[in-house]
């Protein structure tokens, strides 16, 4: 059975955690919840499960997706957070880069979770496959994220453009 010193373990977690330059914040979807006086569902938003140092690395170009008359580009990025964080993200979470030291443009950027690594051998990272697609000339602004305090909101409509 192969065994990791925990020197080497703190080393790896120490490098790892230089190269996380990003602040990010991930948010687990929630329902909303049903209104027996008025009979109406509140709007589905999401809770904060993570806040903190993150480093986003592009995997590849991506690929394009044809949805009628446009072309979406879909990204393939992954997102590395401290292993020693409580939470675990998982598949259809969403991350949001809340600040970034070496690209301001990033700030914003929101992308979903399309798996999370446990970490491997060394446990050195949270590690995760992340989608997101980018506007194009017929497909205008479609993501919107509406930020507050505890809660997400990702508003898209029919035609592209956001609610």
């Amino acid at each position: 059975m192969l065994t990791v010193s925990s020197f080497a373990r703190t080393y790896v977690r120490n490098r790892a955690t230089l190269h996380m330059v990003a602040t990010v914040a991930i948010y687990r979807h929630e329902d909303g919840s049903f209104d027996p006086v008025t009979g109406m569902l509140s709007s589905q938003s999401g809770r904060v499960i993570y806040t903190g140092k993150g480093r986003i690395w592009y995997a590849s170009s991506g690929s394009v997706t044809v949805m009628g008359d446009a072309d979406i580009d879909i990204i393939d990025t992954y997102l590395s957070i401290p292993f020693a964080t409580r939470a675990v993200p998982r598949r259809d979470d969403v991350a949001v880069v809340v600040k970034s030291e070496t690209d301001p443009d990033m700030v914003g950027r929101a992308w979903r979770i399309m798996s999370a690594d446990g970490g491997g051998l060394m446990n050195a990272t949270r590690k995760m496959a992340m989608q997101t697609m980018t506007d194009s000339q017929t497909w205008g602004s479609f993501l919107k994220v509406e930020e507050a305090e505890t809660s997400v909101s990702v508003v898209v409509t029919a035609t592209g453009s956001v609610a």
